[in-house]
């Protein structure tokens, strides 16, 4: 079973990473047109749909991976109920109350940018339920396929609007083409066993929504302390120094969506391992993943703040490579956010929503008051150092709470072995920094990593083979 995961994880990262390059090239594009003032406005329009959108999913996206785990049986059922629910939901909290911008004193741009992305966020919301179906079959080609086709067409929209110069609000509107084409690619590909069919059954109703609200709160808790700040920066700070701040947000928010690849197809396993009682089988896959999240966190915060100025202006323009101040900031954040979700995925998979309710909310209330009280004086450093400080408390929060709930301690055999392997490979980087380009020491630090990891013993080839074809 582990093989079925990893090879679907692998085709997910793949169809992401052309997503990525796809996505790089509309970034670099929205960047160079736009321009720091205009892409600031994109950042707050996006931002404040963000924190709406998040309010949607009412904790419907993990309850259906669960509860199809744990009843494939009436998976149907289960995945048609939320699919209305969802439709329902999205379209009083991406559609109508986004509108709530209209009373804020923002910019007229900023408003118009909010109407106009509504709708791609509701196709977005959609398209999120609609993956349920492929990730419990482990179908993840399909989503992937969907991805990279609605990342080309809104790319091709988005030139063409630059090339015929037809301004901002045209450029709002490109961005929905990549919701629209993902949601008909992947809805004409669910099958038989997950066609869409008007449902609405009191009793299940009722068991999704008593399992889903704490998830909701959860969600909105997360989306404070995630969202909020570029929100409260965006009412204090010039729309400038909000799309600094955001074009490193938007590279944050890319390195942390692969973990969830993973973790969202092993979800449905871990409900099912914890309903007939397997927590050996639980420990053991949450100790691979623990080292997984090690090894993937370590060389990307060491590697990335060598890179992250050049690499802020490859992808968003000259304009934009004081960003790469922020992203260096931002990226211990990114590692702290592995782990949080590891741990937050295998408390819902084992029934323990209103535990991490409980610490979502404190790590939010704590955090927003931070950011009241610092942003305003402080402004984008005070931002980005709290959202590091909110995620590092939330992913040892969490931690401990898994050790207490399975009686789990993660070993750390290996975290000191990438400690020094790590640097190694900066100090590699470091030497050759001045006779190759950034990308081409980026890639020589990535080379020496992988040499050291099988030269340590932490990986080989013959426990991935093995891993691999692990039923």
């Amino acid at each position: 079973m582990l093989g079925q995961i990893v090879k679907h994880t692998f085709i997910q990262v793949i169809g992401r990473l052309g997503g990525l390059v796809i996505g790089l090239f509309t970034i670099a594009l929205l960047t160079r047109y736009l321009g720091q003032t205009g892409f600031g406005w994109y950042v707050v329009a996006f931002s404040w749909l963000q924190i709406f959108a998040i309010l949607v999913d009412l904790g419907l996206y993990m309850v259906g991976l669960k509860m199809i785990g744990q009843n494939r049986e009436r998976k149907q059922e289960i995945f048609s109920q939320l699919f209305w629910l969802r439709l329902f939901s999205a379209i009083v909290f991406v559609l109508l109350l986004p509108q709530l911008i209209w009373f804020f004193p923002y910019e007229l741009p900023i408003k118009l940018a909010v109407a106009i992305l509504a709708y791609a966020f509701f196709l977005a919301t959609l398209n999120q339920l609609l993956t349920v179906s492929f990730q419990e079959r482990l179908k993840m080609q399909y989503v992937a396929a969907g991805e990279i086709a609605g990342k080309v067409a809104a790319l091709l929209a988005l030139a063409l609007v630059v090339k015929l110069d037809w301004g901002f609000y045209w450029a709002m509107v490109t961005v929905g083409i990549y919701g629209l084409v993902q949601f008909l690619f992947i809805y004409l590909r669910l099958g038989k066993a997950y066609k869409i069919k008007w449902f609405w059954q009191k009793d299940l109703l009722q068991q999704i929504l008593s399992e889903a609200w704490p998830l909701g709160l959860i969600i909105i808790f997360n989306t404070i302390y995630f969202r909020a700040d570029t929100v409260i920066l965006s009412w204090f700070r010039a729309a400038a120094e909000v799309g600094l701040y955001g074009a490193a947000y938007k590279v944050l928010e890319i390195i942390v969506s692969f973990p969830a690849m993973y973790l969202g197809l092993l979800l449905p396993y871990l409900a099912d391992w914890w309903s007939s009682q397997q927590l050996e089988k639980i420990k053991d896959y949450l100790q691979k993943s623990f080292d997984l999240s090690l090894l993937l966190a370590l060389p990307l915060i060491g590697i990335g703040w060598l890179i992250a100025e050049p690499l802020m202006g490859l992808v968003a323009g000259v304009d934009f490579i004081a960003s790469g101040l922020w992203l260096k900031i931002l990226l211990p954040a990114a590692g702290f956010i592995f782990f949080g979700q590891l741990f937050g995925y295998v408390l819902i998979g084992i029934g323990r929503q209103r535990t991490l309710l409980k610490s979502f909310s404190w790590v939010a209330v704590i955090t927003l008051g931070l950011y009241f009280v610092f942003i305003p004086i402080y402004g984008t450093w005070a931002a980005a150092w709290l959202t590091v400080l909110a995620e590092g408390a939330a992913a040892v929060v969490l931690g401990w709470q898994v050790g207490q709930k399975l009686n789990w301690r993660p070993r750390l055999n290996k975290f000191f072995k990438l400690i020094l392997i790590v640097l190694i490979m900066l100090s590699v980087m470091w030497a050759i920094n001045d006779l190759l380009p950034w990308w081409l020491t980026a890639i020589a630090g990535g080379l020496v990593y992988l040499y050291c990891l099988g030269l340590f013993g932490i990986f080989s080839f013959i426990e991935v083979k093995k891993m691999l074809t692990e039923k």
